[in-house]
């Protein structure tokens, strides 16, 4: 994966740990689409959302609402700026898994038999 941001700005890359924190904010497994984030972030924000909370609440709240904020723009911005590979070979490899890919690269199993 390439991160590069357009025009050639001079933003810090994303890392690792940014995106498995952004991840844990929004309650995200390792693997999601652009639906399950924006579904995951409304559904936080709606919650979270300094207005819905009592005067005493709010100040927590909103700490909260802008961690959520946060946390979907950097999720946001990295799935924006992935660069997919279109080569056939890449595409036939995401589609058959692991296993596959593995032994139509090397052939036989894995795990041979002992």
């Amino acid at each position: 994966m390439e991160n590069r941001h357009p025009g050639g700005s001079s933003k810090p890359p994303i890392t690792a740990d940014a995106v498995r924190h952004a991840a844990d904010a929004l309650g995200l497994g390792e693997t999601i689409t652009r639906r399950e984030l924006r579904s995951a972030y409304r559904t936080l924000a709606a919650r979270h959302h300094p207005d819905r909370h009592a005067l005493e609440e709010r100040a927590d709240a909103a700490e909260r609402f802008k961690e959520i904020q946060s946390a979907y723009r950097l999720l946001q911005e990295l799935m924006e700026n992935y660069r997919y590979s279109l080569r056939p070979e890449d595409i036939r490899r995401d589609q058959e898994g692991p296993i596959e890919d593995y032994k139509r690269r090397f052939g036989g199993d894995i795990w041979p038999d002992q």
